[in-house]
């Protein structure tokens, strides 16, 4: 008697499953791991610009010796820089670059003074003079000077809170982990 041998090429239906399976599980690992990361990426993001938004407009006001502004709408999450059209006093301004725009939980919780004021609605402004001081605006146009303001940026996560603190009579930001 011959024997016969069969040839068994290619994969058992519980082979195909179970490698499926194995797929299954690392698409999702990592799908979670990418929205975190895209998360995180985008708080990061919009606190960098929003400082780098404040350091341009104290450049900008120093180097051109007019009046800059960065509005921050608290109620949309955007921040804009402007121009104003004298070195103090400007009665109008000048959108310059686009908006930023907080995604993904990213933007601005509160804007905070030491004296216990804080803001957490509405289009609020810091106007940056030649000279280096800076002065606040709220909605209504009022504007006065400032000692020092913490603009509260907030995130998914408490680990994500950051803040920057903003020097009235130098203008110079200061980017700090953490708020309370």
């Amino acid at each position: 008697m011959e024997g016969h041998m069969t040839d068994r090429r290619g994969f058992t239906l519980i082979e195909i499953l179970i490698v499926i399976a194995i797929v299954g599980i690392m698409l999702t690992i990592a799908t979670s791991n990418l929205m975190l990361w895209l998360d995180h990426s985008a708080v990061v993001d919009f606190r960098n610009e929003l400082l780098a938004r404040n350091n341009d407009a104290r450049t900008r006001a120093m180097a051109s010796n007019r009046q800059h502004r960065v509005e921050i709408n608290l109620d949309n999450e955007t921040v804009k820089l402007q121009r104003g059209a004298a070195g103090t006093g400007s009665a109008s301004w000048t959108t310059i670059g686009i908006d930023v725009q907080g995604t993904r939980g990213a933007g601005v919780d509160k804007i905070a003074y030491d004296n216990g004021t804080t803001i957490s609605s509405g289009i609020y402004s810091f106007i940056f003079n030649p000279g280096g001081q800076v002065l606040a605006q709220d909605g209504s146009s009022t504007i006065h000077p400032i000692t020092q303001a913490k603009i509260h940026l907030t995130g998914d996560k408490t680990s994500e809170r950051s803040q920057i603190r903003l020097f009235g009579f130098t203008s110079k930001a200061r980017l700090e982990n953490g708020w309370h």
